[in-house]
């Protein structure tokens, strides 16, 4: 082995020419060419040029000052035996012409600190390659033909044209965790037997703008992700294994992964998707034969993906966002389902334009599109802030799990149509004003979950739709309501709690109340008129009114029988319809005294009777035209109340109806056993 130095500047390198060659650094000329056994030292100053031709031949290989250009006559190959150090800066241009191999059969290492050299061939049966730098290729392709190929420990980055180790070697590619550019058009390994690839955490990014291929030959690629980094269409052929596929290009546009036909992708992850106006484009080589995708477990959620002709599988659920997405023809195994805007930067206002403080990902950048019907909207950001809702929006689901907002309307009545379910978390509410109501329309069931925060009312109007509570639910303001228009509302199994300003359901459409057993607490109206086509089930709730004004509760004729309808307040309770009530009572004779009046010709089937009043707290029962009654009826059992004033009562039903000692049979009373009052006569008994 000898030191072979290059000296006098500009020079030929050649099989022949001993002009350049010496044997000490900077000193003499005339040495013999280097051979296979020779270390090259390139350590003069200045810039120059070496003009390379023929088949040349070295050890170690060091360029380690100056600045030195490689150029070719004609062609040029060298065979590289040991190691090969570029210091920082030293070479101009490595001609593409200019062909290395790397043919050592022990350990060696590359350093190029970011020379670019041509297209280099790692052949040497047991050889070993680590770089000690970034690596990069001048317009080439880096082939592995034999031996081991390592980015080292240090993870350095590998850019190419092309990667190529299409042989049946026994061949390692070590990729650690770095990142492997690909330039040009293919990753070519169609023939992988004997290779092993090595590594965690590398990708593997193709940014060529014409159509790419990376034919993996079916190896095990797990320790990489494979990243489509261009415009042109990626094709993956094989059936391969992945650490992830994924799509970098969606920052920049639209682009495609295809897949061949009746080949399976086994992933650890499958991130790739496009971005607003910039779709990616997935489907395989054959149109109506699908390839596969397959992931063990998790849960797949792409966006902005167009799907054709993929089959995704293995365990995982495999979501694309339907909103944005689009489910072409041929797929098995996507669900395409909605996805999430997420609020983000603190007070501001949504409206139908502003894309301000949308985020496509909790905590992320604004600038995401406006929710629409198809995207699941979320509150949640620390900290108190306002939301001023400037026109009707809409959503999904509607989410709030943190922080404290309050919602605002700068004019007028504005409302939030939500095609999902809503979920607000105890203590995220600081106000919600009472010009901000909440239409929902879905056609399938779902959830309200408010932790009985006082929200804007409520209209339900989704056919076929069902909304269960998922917590107590409370809407008191001026405008708090329940308005049942189509589908069903249930307080669930739970038997949660509603308390509201008033209830509607007041149309001929098919619609369910399912009140289970529990409490309604309402301040105003219950309205009711035409029942056509309601439904109420359940079993021993309580619908309590409580107003200090009068109020009604207009039944329409309807079988509520799962409710007791209890007057719970000062103001008169005025019952219409012909109604069937499970029980009609009074608790605000702990209170003080009140009424109930029954619409004249009407007629109130009950199971039981139990509305009295209290000594000084007299319950009023009329009917509300003087002289027509109205009629109360019982199918069986002995009614007995007590401390009741009673003008125009029918009793009927077969019940006895005992009104008590201390109460008033006023007039227009049928049916009523009134007790005649005990008096301070003189009693004798007779023997």
């Amino acid at each position: 082995m000898v030191d072979k130095y290059w000296v006098g500047g500009a020079g030929t390198w050649n099989t022949t020419n001993t002009a350049n060659w010496s044997l000490t650094s900077g000193i003499g000329s005339g040495a013999p060419v280097p051979s296979a056994s020779d270390n090259v030292f390139f350590d003069q100053a200045g810039t120059y040029t070496v003009t390379v031709t023929g088949a040349l031949a070295c050890l170690d290989f060091t360029v380690s000052l100056g600045v030195v250009t490689f150029t070719v006559s004609g062609s040029s190959t060298i065979a590289i035996s040991g190691s090969l150090a570029l210091s920082s800066g030293t070479v101009g241009t490595w001609s593409s012409s200019f062909i290395p191999t790397f043919n050592a059969t022990t350990s060696k290492t590359i350093s190029t600190n970011g020379e670019a050299i041509g297209a280099p061939t790692f052949d040497g049966v047991g050889g070993t390659w680590t770089l000690s730098s970034a690596f990069a290729v001048n317009n080439g392709t880096l082939t592995l033909t034999n031996g081991t190929f390592s980015t080292s420990a240090s993870n350095y980055s590998v850019n190419s044209a092309n990667f190529s180790s299409n042989n049946s070697n026994t061949r390692t590619l070590n990729l650690n965790a770095s990142t492997y550019t690909l330039t040009s058009t293919g990753w070519t390994c169609t023939t992988s037997t004997n290779l092993t690839v090595s590594g965690s955490g590398a990708t593997v990014t193709m940014t060529s703008s014409s159509s790419k291929t990376f034919a993996g030959g079916s190896a095990n690629w797990g320790a990489i992700t494979l990243n489509q980094g261009g415009s042109g269409r990626l094709t993956i052929s094989g059936s391969n294994t992945f650490a992830d596929i994924s799509n970098s290009y969606n920052a920049t546009g639209a682009t495609s992964l295809r897949f061949t036909s009746g080949t399976t992708q086994t992933v650890t992850s499958f991130t790739a998707e496009g971005a607003s106006g910039k779709v990616l484009t997935i489907d395989s080589s054959t149109p109506a034969t699908a390839a596969t995708l397959s992931q063990a477990s998790g849960t797949v959620s792409v966006d902005f993906v167009s799907i054709q002709d993929s089959t995704a599988t293995g365990g995982a659920t495999w979501n694309a966002n339907s909103n944005t997405s689009t489910n072409v023809s041929g797929n098995t195994g996507w669900i395409f389902t909605p996805f999430a805007r997420y609020w983000v930067g603190g007070a501001g206002t949504w409206d139908a334009s502003d894309t301000t403080h949308w985020s496509a990902s909790s905590g992320g950048a604004g600038g995401a599109s406006v929710p629409t019907a198809g995207e699941d909207v979320i509150f949640d950001q620390v900290g108190t802030y306002t939301v001023s809702v400037a026109s009707d929006v809409s959503c999904n689901d509607f989410t709030i799990s943190a922080g404290v907002v309050s919602f605002t309307v700068p004019s007028g009545f504005n409302e939030i149509t939500i095609s999902g379910s809503m979920l607000i978390s105890s203590g995220t509410i600081g106000s919600w004003t009472i010009s901000l109501g909440n239409i929902f329309n879905a056609t399938t069931s779902k959830t309200i979950t408010t932790n009985n925060i006082n929200i804007g009312r409520i209209e339900l109007d989704g056919v076929g739709g069902t909304w269960t509570l998922g917590s107590a639910f409370t809407s008191t303001s001026i405008n708090g309501a329940i308005i049942l228009a189509n589908g069903t509302f249930s307080t669930s199994s739970s038997n949660y709690a509603v308390n509201i300003r008033s209830f509607s359901s007041n149309n001929s459409n098919t619609r369910t109340l399912n009140v289970n057993a529990s409490t309604f607490t309402t301040t105003t109206t219950w309205t009711c008129t035409t029942a056509t086509g309601l439904t109420v089930s359940g079993s021993g709730a309580t619908v309590t009114m409580t107003s200090g004004s009068a109020k009604t509760f207009a039944g329409g004729g309807a079988n509520w029988g799962a409710i007791t309808l209890d007057q719970g307040g000062a103001g008169q309770l005025t019952i219409s319809g012909s109604n069937t009530f499970a029980n009609i009572s009074n608790s605000y004779n702990a209170t003080a005294a009140t009424s109930l009046r029954f619409t004249s010709g009407t007629t109130q089937t009950v199971s039981n009777f139990t509305a009295a009043g209290t000594s000084g707290k007299i319950l009023t029962i009329d009917s509300s035209t003087p002289a027509t009654a109205a009629t109360l009826s019982q199918a069986s059992g002995t009614v007995s109340v007590d401390f009741v004033s009673i003008q125009d009562s029918t009793a009927t039903g077969g019940a006895t109806w005992n009104a008590g000692s201390s109460s008033t049979n006023v007039s227009g009373n049928t049916g009523w056993v009134f007790a005649a009052p005990i008096s301070n006569a003189n009693f004798f008994l007779v023997m």
